[in-house]
């Protein structure tokens, strides 16, 4: 904790010696660790998972490691926790949490790496449901999803290599049936998950209005929900150009409906998520106030505190007890914005206004809130000129004629969003 609070610091711009400094407590964090883990008792302790899980966020914060290996490292080393812990992990509310935490990096990691989730890991959500209080949240549910979508994600070919007609028409229906799950989850979400509407106008407002959330956590799994949907549509559109014999490809009226005319459009899914960006990074407007967004206080000094709370959303939470009401700092709304913001930017085309509106955002998030990761998002998604448009050719538009599907712009391709050189972040559900 000492480690990742001073990398904070150091990021915020509190000069070099915080850095080192932080460098030195990961490094005794590293040994402390491994010397845990060799220990059996120590291993299946929660502080040695929650100190796992700790690293894996240094590095995704400071990019000590310039590659991937390092964050992978911890994951993996948590994921074999998990199974070590075993049934006993759920018999607390911490332990519960602990494994949501977890199991989602791993998640995460799976995607990076265009794997599918552990089959022990699965056996442990399994077990894990039948320990939920009733009815199951919404939280969970999402999480489930999330590795649904791994799943799905890894059957897809690397290199755009050839689908048989079978596992294309497999992927979309699942892709669908994912993508009602989401809906479903959005749609039933507890009333803690609403948000109001404000109006206001400055370089972190896209459109003239922005999001007000009660709960940071909540804009968080809403944001992450949204970028899956965008990413969804990308894999069910991907499946179709990489079928071998697209022409053999049978869908029924309403699957055909659901691929092409979505309940919401992936340009209202974008949308919605460059609405969050104000309250995460510190803004104190009311709906009535038109004036720009306020990044710094009266003295000059960023904005610390967001106008929201970081209230947990446990599943395993036990009935009448109540998560406490912390403060929520203005450098992790950067940090968990990076994810959805970065898979907006990778559905609009190079040099479109939306592009340019979040490569701007994601320096000023690197700068401003100290999230280096930031920027070098905004760097990968400027570099991206030549970028791979799904749905064109003699081929798909034969197909779409024979559903007499009316043309369209070409789709530009968000599944290039999880092939990025540092790790970005999901939702933690605490």
């Amino acid at each position: 904790m000492r480690a990742l609070g001073l990398a904070a610091l150091s990021q915020q711009g509190n000069g070099p010696s915080c850095s080192l400094e932080a460098r030195s407590k990961y490094i005794s964090a590293i040994h402390l660790v491994n010397s845990a883990i060799g220990t059996p008792n120590l291993a299946r302790q929660d502080s040695t998972l929650q100190a796992i899980n700790v690293l894996s966020i240094f590095e995704a914060i400071t990019g000590f490691n310039r590659s991937l290996d390092s964050w992978r490292d911890h994951v993996n080393g948590a994921g074999a926790l998990l199974q070590l812990r075993g049934p006993e992990q759920f018999a607390t509310e911490t332990g519960g949490r602990l494994f949501i935490q977890a199991s989602q990096m791993l998640t995460i990691c799976c995607i990076h790496r265009h794997l599918p989730i552990p089959r022990h890991i699965w056996d442990m959500m399994r077990y894990a449901e039948t320990c939920l209080p009733e009815p199951i949240g919404s939280g969970f549910l999402f999480h489930k999803a999330t590795m649904r979508f791994a799943d799905l994600y890894s059957r897809l070919h690397v290199n755009h290599e050839p689908l048989v007609v079978a596992d294309a028409e497999d992927i979309i229906h699942e892709a669908l049936a994912l993508e009602a799950e989401f809906n479903h989850i959005e749609t039933h979400a507890p009333e803690s998950w609403q948000f109001d509407v404000a109006f206001a106008s400055g370089p972190l407002v896209f459109a003239g209005y922005y999001y007000i959330y009660r709960s940071a956590l909540a804009a968080q799994m809403m944001n992450s929900i949204r970028s899956y949907r965008i990413a969804l549509r990308d894999i069910m559109y991907k499946a179709v150009e990489q079928c071998t014999e697209l022409e053999s490809v049978e869908l029924s009226q309403v699957e055909v409906e659901n691929l092409f005319f979505p309940r919401v459009s992936i340009h209202e899914l974008q949308q919605q998520i460059l609405a969050s960006i104000p309250q995460h990074l510190g803004t104190t407007l009311s709906s009535h106030q038109t004036s720009s967004v306020q990044t710094v206080d009266s003295s000059g000094r960023p904005v610390l505190w967001p106008d929201f709370h970081l209230v947990g959303h446990n599943p395993f939470s036990f009935r009448g007890s109540k998560s406490p009401d912390i403060p929520f700092v203005r450098m992790a709304g950067g940090y968990l914005l990076q994810w959805p913001l970065y898979t907006a930017g990778m559905a609009s085309a190079p040099g479109s206004s939306l592009r340019i509106w979040v490569i701007d955002t994601l320096r000023f998030i690197g700068k401003s809130a100290g999230v280096k990761q930031a920027l070098l998002l905004a760097s990968k998604l400027e570099g991206n000129k030549n970028q791979f448009m799904i749905n064109g050719g003699a081929r798909f538009e034969a197909w779409k004629a024979k559903y007499a599907i009316p043309q369209s712009e070409p789709i530009c391709c968000t599944l290039e969003a999880f092939n990025i050189d540092q790790p970005v972040w999901s939702t933690v559900i605490s």
